[in-house]
C-alpha cells in the first residue's frame, strides 16, 4: 500500500512537472514583421522596344474577378512611354468605365529609378494598360 502509494505520487509529480514545462515555454514569436498569406508577391517587366502587351498581372486569368493590393513598383530604368496600372479584368472591361474611375497607379515615361510605395487596393483584378515604346524595367509587388 505504501508502495503505490509513493508510486502514484511519483506518477502525479511527473505529470505535473511535464505540463508546467510545456506550458511554461517561451513562444517563439515572429521572426519577421509579415503574417503567413499577407506577403507580396512580384513580377518583373521586361525591358525591351516595342513594349509589354497590355496584360493581367494579378495572376488571375479572363474576366474572373480577384483582389489585392498593388504595394509598390520599382523602377530600375526609366522607359520611353506611360503605362497604367488598373482595377479591371480585361481591356474589354475598360470600354464600359472612365479610366480615371479604375486608376490604380500611372507610371510616367522618364520616371527616375526608386522604389514608389502606392499600397493600393483592386478588387476586380490588376490590369496592365501600356503603349507602343519601351517601358524600361521595373518591379511590380502586389499581395493577394
Amino acid at each position: 500500500m505504501k508502495k503505490t502509494t509513493i508510486a502514484l505520487l511519483a506518477v502525479i509529480i511527473i505529470i505535473v512537472g511535464a505540463v508546467l514545462y510545456i506550458v511554461l515555454q517561451p513562444s517563439e514569436g515572429n521572426f519577421g514583421s509579415i503574417t503567413t498569406g499577407q506577403e507580396y508577391s512580384s513580377t518583373t517587366t521586361p525591358e525591351r522596344s516595342g513594349g509589354w502587351e497590355d496584360q493581367r498581372i494579378d495572376g488571375a486569368f479572363g474576366n474572373s474577378r480577384n483582389w489585392g493590393s498593388l504595394g509598390s513598383v520599382v523602377v530600375t530604368k526609366a522607359g520611353d512611354i506611360d503605362y497604367f496600372l488598373l482595377d479591371a479584368t480585361t481591356s474589354l472591361a475598360l470600354s464600359d468605365v472612365a479610366t480615371s474611375s479604375v486608376l490604380i497607379a500611372y507610371i510616367p515615361a522618364g520616371l527616375v529609378a526608386g522604389t514608389y510605395i502606392f499600397d493600393v487596393e483592386f478588387t476586380d483584378g490588376l490590369f496592365l494598360d501600356v503603349m507602343n515604346g519601351n517601358t524600361g524595367s521595373s518591379t511590380i509587388t502586389i499581395r493577394q
